[in-house]
């Protein structure tokens, strides 16, 4: 799905093992975390992004024990936590967007990350 989304230039957003698929179909790796990590989170953008906006920071809830390591050569990091350096990562030329926590269980926050994914 994520190659034929990549080829034919379709926006695809992967929501937590999605976001590892994604990482991993385009060369990226995982790694196992120490603990897996179940609950809300603040994480700051790096910089205003398509997902994002301009906000300075996002509560989201994760819930996840794997998260990736190393993101494919065309992907650029958006948001880290201490938990996992790739938060939401993005895909230089295309719509194609990684996020390690589920938007849909993170309030008003998640909801406008979706909303904003779905306007691109």
């Amino acid at each position: 799905m994520a190659r034929y989304c990549y080829k034919n230039d379709l926006p695809l957003l992967g929501i937590c093992y999605g976001a590892e698929i994604i990482a991993q179909t385009f060369g990226g790796s995982l790694r196992r975390m120490p603990r897996p990590i179940r609950g809300n989170l603040e994480i700051r953008p790096d910089r205003p992004n398509p997902i994002t906006g301009d906000k300075k920071s996002i509560s989201v809830f994760e819930s996840h024990g794997l998260c990736v390591a190393r993101l494919p050569e065309e992907f650029d990091r958006l948001a880290g936590s201490e938990y996992c350096p790739f938060e939401i990562f993005a895909h230089r030329a295309k719509k194609i967007f990684g996020l390690q926590f589920h938007p849909e269980k993170s309030g008003q926050d998640g909801l406008d990350v979706i909303e904003r994914f779905v306007k691109l």
